[in-house]
């Protein structure tokens, strides 16, 4: 917590001795000399000066609460009060404010000075508040107060250790305090007047440092200068291979210029192959699309046409029932009619019968006699010219009939048995025919869906098989493929790595062959450059001299970031580190011995010092960082020595900020990263091209950075485990390189044939589903219109049946019927032309025959008989009858004929009905028929853009394939250009020192054209074979550049540090003569005065101030001798208490008449002495208050009665009080008091109430 509370009261600047840079004081490097303080006053000060009014104290240390003590007097105050009552806190209340550290208040910190009390706990803060202002004094011993000059300083102290300064109500910093009362004569900062002898020496340390700096630096320049001789000679050898290299390089930028030229050419060609593929797959894909439309529109056509199918198919059905219905209907009608006419036809008989019986019976029997002798005569006739006929036919075939007998005969009997037979040939053909003709219509629509049915599963089938065939084609693929690119994948990432590993194995080889050779070089280079630390490092490991550690920027690293800055700002990381002043001495006695060279050496064991700020840290303006910071340190111990070199010098970013942070309130050591230093004197450096770097490493070295044989040797051995290496890589190169060439055809070929699949096999997915579907509906269909077994079957047996009987009667009928047609065919040729005309005469008496049939008709009624016999009332009953009968039968009749025609009516709609039925069933079975028609064109149409869709598809693959070649073709080019390119901008001519670097060249289209390449490429091989042979190094430009920009800087640093030396030896020698000569002034001045002072407080003594060396004063001191009255000189040591208390403040007087105040306090500086010597000091403290203000504590009456003002301290429940009294108006008031004449009570009792 200590070093916290002192962090928190540096922060309030309550730092001790505490400089102020004003104007007039003298910087030199990096010590600051202020000028001396002007003096306040003189002894006979006439004019307007300071004193303190009053002080308000408000809960700090043992005062609680606010408490104002004063006025104090303008010229002498007194404090007064027992021991412990506070009074010394007042003297600590004053420091306080005027910034002084809690030390020296007598605390350990801030937060202590807070007053803490049983009555007055948990206080947050205190308050001290001192009241200045002017005053003039006047003649007769008064006062007058300049106006306007009231001044107000405080200090506010927190319990968190912080404090923050006022003036008025105003907060400052405690710069703003110390200005404006040094501005009054009230100086806080500056304790003396002269040059003290700490800045000289500082300042003759310097020069010898300085004359040390230069000596090394002088032996550093001719060192450089001989190494950077010895580096001239491999330097212009590799000189010569850059420009080669340059050369070379120029020569390689043509020839990827010309590639790059080729490809170009390549790549248009290739772009135009694209956009003529492309052109061509817009149109195919044109094609696909209005296929599919057309294919979309078919299929919406076909699908119409099975719905339409469908419903023709089920109203024919459903007509098909109607009609049997009908059917069914009109055989019954027809059966009924039939019966009904039958009915009708034999009442009409037997009407007609009664009517003709009744009409016979109203005739007279004659007229009934005279006919039946008319037709007796007919029959006669007709009886006649029959047996004529027969005669002449008997007497025409009597002559044939022998010759034909044997034939007709035969004839008549095979005729009636033919007649027979066909009349069952008929029937049974007829009765097959019809049973035919039912199972067909019956089984017409099966067989139709069946065999529509039958076509779907025959596509399923061939649909599933190419699907399974070409599924497990992909399914291969898909396999093979990723396996394919894996392996294609693998041997270019292989190829890849290759290369890369070839690539990074090149360079590393190239690398470390050019390492070899720099090692090499570099051991000799090393053992001229780096030979007295080898030297030394050589000592130690053979242990000649121990406690060396190393050279100091060997022992630490720090980020390249870093780099500039602290090789800028610590030249000294080449000096080396050892472990005590004795090895010092032992490494410089060897190198003077061997005569090997200089070295600076640094002995750790000194540097303990440094250990504290070595292990802490510190405020830094505007964060910037501390070099040492960022110093990775080996080993801890080490850590002092660094910051003995480092410092606190801070890293910038700009030299902008740099500057901000250098010439701030405190001055800083600042470098920037960039290489500029401003030193805390002021100086500034920086400038030119090149910045000081590499005196530590990025990383912290495990042990010598020294090359030795053996390590050679490792190198050799890697080279050659390098080139075993790219030898192998080299022959797996020539392996993987044709079979990547074939796995990509392969895959390729693959790829296309995979895409080909992955368009035919979702068809074919698409296609069985569909087919499935259709076969489900179409199975429907067939199990809607499959016919019954069992009608079927009996349908099946009823056409065997018939055709069993018809083969039968055609067997029966047809030997027959060939022997008939013989038969007639020679009867015919017999009687064809002898029989015709008695045939003729035979039919026209047949004819008349008839009339026979009525005679017979006659006969059987009996009209001839009742004719004949006459009865008369016979007659009339059977008249009677049969006209009763006629009527009756003619009802019957009449309704027969309305059934009949009732009958005739239904037929006719059953008819009517039927006949739309059979118009519709042709109309749909046309319609169906146009249907299957139309639909099986629709599918020859389907099929046929199905097809051709096949086609462009496999053409579209085709298109694929030749896209992603061509594009695989630009993807080839376009890796080659950027290939090309990135080798091209990898080209970068090195830079040749001394010579202007070329750009490369860039040539035009038509030059590329005219180049000659096999020139150029000849030239290329000329120049790497050249190149090879040379095995420069390289670094050793760099090296040779470093070193002669080391050798300039070197040379230039010499001729600075010359100057700077000569400068500040010039400045000291200037100093020491002006110090010499204030010295001596103001020795004199106080010396003199001293003794005057000490023979006036002593009366009688004598004191006096000797030099011990005269010549030089600064060098042994003063010796300060005193004479005590009636005693011997003594030294100021070996007086008694009272007597150093008398010189001591006849030195503090003489010195302040040298330098005078206008405010002096005191703290019991009369302890020590006897009454006699208090009042003398009393008398000439009192001697002085004339122009100037005494604050003294003190417990002596001698001292205290002689003050203006007594201010009175005690203390009560653990708090301090005050009270002030005038002893001058006490002593009034108590005169007045002893003498009541002429005074009232009242006014005593006021008076003593005044007093108290």
């Amino acid at each position: 917590m200590n070093g916290e509370n002192e962090a928190q009261e540096m922060d309030e600047s309550e730092i001790d001795g505490f400089v102020m840079e004003e104007e007039g004081g003298i910087h030199i490097g990096d010590i600051y000399i202020p000028p001396p303080p002007p003096p306040a006053l003189t002894m006979e000060n006439t004019g307007p000066r300071l004193v303190i009014s009053q002080i308000a104290i408000e809960d700090f240390k043992s005062y609680a609460g606010v408490q104002i003590l004063g006025p104090f007097n303008k010229s002498f105050s007194s404090i007064i009060g027992p021991n412990g009552s506070g009074k010394s806190n007042v003297i600590d209340s004053m420091l306080f404010v005027f910034g002084y550290r809690a030390q020296k208040i007598r605390s350990k910190k801030i937060s202590v000075l807070i007053h803490n009390s049983k009555e007055h706990p948990n206080i947050d803060k205190c308050r001290v508040s001192v009241h200045f202002k002017k005053i003039i004094d006047k003649p007769d011993g008064g006062q007058e107060e300049v106006p306007g000059s009231e001044i107000v300083i405080s200090r506010t102290a927190m319990k968190d250790n912080s404090s923050f300064y006022t003036i008025g109500d105003k907060r400052v910093p405690r710069q703003e305090v110390a200005k404006l009362l040094r501005s009054h004569g009230v100086d806080l900062d500056h304790n003396r007047f002269l040059i003290l002898q700490e800045p000289l020496k500082l300042m003759e340390e310097q020069v010898e440092a300085m004359n040390e700096q230069r000596t090394t630096h002088l032996n550093r320049v001719k060192a450089i200068e001989k190494e950077k001789d010895q580096l001239e000679g491999p330097k212009n050898a590799a000189i010569k291979y850059l420009k080669t290299e340059n050369e070379l390089t120029q020569c390689h930028s043509l020839i990827y210029q010309c590639q790059l030229h080729d490809k170009g050419k390549a790549l248009e060609a290739a772009k135009e192959e694209q956009k003529q593929v492309e052109e061509r797959f817009a149109s195919l894909r044109e094609r696909l699309d209005a296929i599919s439309q057309k294919k979309n529109e078919k299929e919406t056509t076909m699908k119409t046409i099975h719905e339409n199918l469908e419903a023709a198919t089920k109203e024919m059905e459903s007509l098909k029932e109607q009609f049997k219905t009908l059917e069914q209907e009109d055989a019954k009608i027809n059966d009924e009619k039939k019966r009904k006419n039958q009915l009708r036809k034999k009442l009409q008989e037997n009407l007609q019968a009664e009517q003709t019986k009744a009409e016979q019976l109203k005739d007279v029997p004659e007229k009934n006699r005279e006919k039946i002798q008319e037709l007796e005569k007919a029959s006669e006739m007709a009886e006649k010219e029959k047996v004529e006929a027969e005669e002449t036919l008997n007497q025409a075939m009597s002559s044939l009939r022998d010759e034909t007998k044997p034939l007709q005969e035969k004839k008549a009997v095979l005729e009636t048995q033919l007649i027979d037979l066909k009349k069952d040939v008929n029937e049974t053909k007829a009765a097959r025919d019809m049973a035919q003709s039912d199972l067909d219509v019956y089984q017409r629509t099966e067989r139709t869906e069946k065999t529509r049915l039958e076509q779907l599963q025959d596509q399923r089938k061939t649909a599933t098989q190419q699907l399974q065939q070409k599924a497990m084609e992909l399914k291969e693929l898909e396999k093979t493929i990723p396996r394919m690119e894996k392996e294609l994948s693998g041997g270019k990432k292989e190829l890849a790595e290759l290369a890369e590993k070839e690539g990074g194995l090149h360079e590393q080889h190239q690398g470390l062959c050019l390492q070899l050779e720099e090692s090499r070089s570099a051991m000799h280079a090393s053992r001229n450059t780096n030979r007295v630390l080898d030297a030394l490092m050589q000592q130690k490991r053979s242990g000649n001299i121990h406690g060396i550690i190393g050279r100091m920027g060997d022992l630490g690293a720090i980020d390249e970031r870093w780099d500039v800055a602290i090789s800028t700002a610590c030249p000294q990381l080449e000096n080396i580190l050892v472990e005590t002043v004795d090895t010092a001495e032992e490494c410089i006695n060897f190198l003077k011995t061997h005569d090997i060279g200089r070295a600076t050496f640094i002995a750790l064991d000194q540097m303990q010092e440094y250990n504290r700020q070595a292990n802490s840290t510190i405020k830094t303006p505007e964060n910037v960082p501390r070099l040492f910071d960022l110093v990775k340190i080996q080993d801890d111990l080490y850590r002092p020595a660094f910051y003995f070199i480092l410092r606190d010098t801070l890293v910038a970013e700009t030299l902008d900020q740099a500057t901000r942070i250098a010439y701030g309130a405190q001055r800083w050591r600042v470098v920037t990263l960039r290489g500029d230093l401003i030193e805390v004197s002021g100086i500034m450096s920086g400038g030119g091209k090149k910045m000081s770097s590499g005196r530590m490493g990025c990383r912290l070295s495990s042990g010598s950075a020294e090359i030795t044989p053996e390590q050679l040797s490792v190198m050799e051995s890697r080279i050659k485990d390098f080139e075993r290496e790219l030898s192998h890589i080299h022959a797996r190169k020539e392996e993987l390189e044709p079979l990547i060439v074939r796995l990509t055809k392969d895959l390729r070929d693959s790829t296309a044939k995979h895409k080909k699949l992955q368009l035919e096999v979702p068809g074919l997915e698409e296609q069985v589903p569909r087919l499935d579907s259709q076969i489900q509906e179409q199975e429907e269909k067939v199990a809607k219109v499959a016919s019954d077994p069992r009608e079927v079957k009996k349908l099946e047996a009823e056409i065997k049946k018939k055709a069993q009987d018809y083969e039968k009667a055609v067997e029966k009928s047809s030997g027959l019927e060939k022997e008939v047609k013989s038969l007639h065919e020679r009867i015919l040729e017999v009687n064809k032309s002898r029989t015709k005309d008695a045939q003729q005469h035979l039919d026209r008496a047949k004819s008349q025959k008839a009339m026979i049939g009525l005679v017979e008709q006659f006969r059987t009624t009996g009209l001839v008989q009742n004719a004949n016999e006459g009865h008369s009332e016979e007659r009339q009953l059977n008249l009677k009858k049969s006209e009763n009968k006629v009527e009756s039968m003619k009802v019957e009749v009449e309704e027969l004929e309305v059934t009949l025609k009732g009958l005739v009516g239904r037929q006719k709609e059953i008819e009517e009905h039927a006949s739309q039925n059979m118009q519709r069933s042709e109309q749909l079975k046309e319609e169906k028929e146009e249907l299957e028609e139309g639909g099986g064109k629709v599918k020859k149409k389907l099929d046929a853009l199905t097809e051709e869709e096949n086609q462009l598809r496999k053409e579209k693959i085709s298109f694929d394939e030749a896209m992603e070649k061509v594009l695989e073709t630009v993807k080839d080019i376009k890796t080659t250009v950027n290939q090309i390119k990135s080798k091209l901008g990898k080209l970068q001519l090195e830079e040749v020192e001394g010579e202007e670097t070329e750009p490369l060249k860039t040539l035009t289209e038509q030059e590329l054209e005219d180049l000659d390449r096999e020139a150029l490429k000849s030239k290329i091989t000329s120049l790497e074979g050249e190149l090879k042979d040379q095995k420069p190094n390289l670094k050793v430009i760099k090296e040779y550049r470093d070193k002669l920009d080391q050798y300039l800087a070197k040379v230039d640093e010499l001729h600075q540090l010359t100057q700077r030396r000569d400068h500040l030896k010039s400045r000291l020698s200037d100093l020491k003569i002006n110090r010499l000569n204030e010295f001596m002034t103001g020795f004199g001045i106080i010396s003199m005065k001293l003794k005057e002072i000490y023979q006036m407080i002593t009366q009688g003594g004598d004191a006096e101030l000797e030099l011990v060396n005269s010549l030089d004063p600064f060098e042994e001191g003063i010796s300060f001798s005193v004479r005590p009255p009636k005693k011997s000189w003594k030294n100021i040591s070996n007086l008694s208490g009272g007597e150093k208390t008398l010189s001591s403040l006849a030195l503090v007087f003489a010195l302040h008449y040298y330098r005078p105040t206008p405010i002096y306090v005191m703290d019991e500086i009369d302890a020590a002495l006897d009454f006699r010597n208090v009042a003398i000091i009393g008398e000439y403290v009192q001697s002085r208050t004339k122009n100037a203000q005494f604050i003294i504590i003190s417990l002596r009456t001698q001292m205290f009665e002689l003050a203006s003002t007594l201010v009175g301290i005690y203390k009560t429940n653990n708090a301090t009080h005050s009270v002030v009294v005038n002893p001058k108006e006490i002593t009034r008031m108590a005169e007045v008091l002893s003498n009541p004449a002429g005074h009232s009570p009242g006014r005593k009792r006021r008076l003593e109430e005044d007093a108290r």
